[in-house]
């Protein structure tokens, strides 16, 4: 869903930027969301996005396969 908004607010914003984090801090700059709004969604992205690749990392040890997926027990 962030990346979503972020994409979102990016073409609100009339900006063509790459990245997550980079469309949010344009959208704010452009004033389509607010600067605390841009950084919670930069901060909660971050910490997903490591959940996410400790995860994989864990898979990758184990072998398991599941790797791009979290499960809301392990949260």
């Amino acid at each position: 869903p962030i990346v979503g908004l972020a994409r979102t607010y990016a073409l609100e914003a009339g900006q063509r930027e790459g990245s997550t984090l980079s469309r949010l801090e344009a959208a704010a700059q452009e004033g389509v969301v607010s600067r605390e709004g841009a950084e919670t969604l930069s901060e909660a992205f971050r910490f997903l996005f490591r959940l996410r690749l400790r995860r994989q990392l864990e898979a990758r040890r184990e072998e398991d396969g599941e790797g791009n997926q979290l499960r809301l027990e392990s949260l």
